[in-house]
């Protein structure tokens, strides 16, 4: 089968990974992480808001260009 030496090859090297939020306010926690902190201080370098975002909203919904229903 074509590919699928490939799949299985992807399937192999990429880790299964789940998270759970154990806490009881996830924006609060987030903000009082030093770590998280830190990942939004690189990040942050890293990112620019769009022009077509309204004001002060640093993500925008994408306009559709695809739709399959």
């Amino acid at each position: 089968m074509p590919g699928s030496w490939a799949a299985a090859r992807i399937a192999a090297t990429v880790p299964a990974t789940r998270s759970a939020f154990c806490g009881t306010d996830f924006g609060a926690d987030m903000v009082a992480d030093p770590v998280m902190q830190e990942w939004w201080e690189f990040c942050g370098t890293l990112e620019s808001p769009l022009e077509t975002g309204k004001p002060g909203e640093w993500w925008a919904m994408p306009q559709d260009v695809l739709r399959h229903e």
